[in-house]
């Protein structure tokens, strides 16, 4: 996975992953999760912090599953995440085009009510939930290896 690679190369990493067998088959596009994660590394970490812990959670609400990355940073302010939860903003600086492009491919494979939503709040750290349609399996497992691997 791709925490893997950057585990490599930032020591300083540490990751959690929780997803229950029954998810590990879900359908999800290509390359969803690793533009989160890199933002996570990117943007999460100050120089001056010792580590910096990842987890991916996922679990079912209804019949969709819900698929958490939280990192331990410094965050992302309250109306940065209202704005890209209610229009889908770029900032000035480009900031957020991963995670848009990730939302609008998500939005046209699943339909308008399924994407990424950036929750907000008060405290450290930063939770993107990624929700997509709990749908039959197909050959390949959320981590975007063959099915039968995990």
């Amino acid at each position: 996975m791709y925490l893997d690679i950057e585990e490599k190369l930032i020591d300083k990493i540490n990751d959690r992953i929780s997803i229950p067998d029954s998810m590990m088959a879900i359908q999800l596009n290509r390359l969803t999760l690793q533009p989160i994660v890199e933002n996570a590394i990117q943007h999460a970490m100050r120089e001056d912090d010792d580590s910096l812990t990842i987890e991916v959670v996922g679990y079912a609400e209804d019949n969709t599953a819900v698929i958490e990355i939280r990192d331990n940073g410094v965050g992302i302010p309250r109306q940065k995440a209202s704005a890209f939860n209610n229009d889908q903003t770029i900032s000035a600086e480009g900031h957020g085009i991963g995670l848009m492009n990730v939302n609008r491919r998500i939005k046209l494979r699943f339909g308008e009510q399924y994407g990424l939503y950036l929750v907000e709040k008060d405290t450290p750290g930063a939770i993107v939930q990624i929700r997509i349609p709990m749908l039959p399996p197909r050959s390949e497992n959320l981590l975007g290896l063959p099915a039968d691997i995990i």
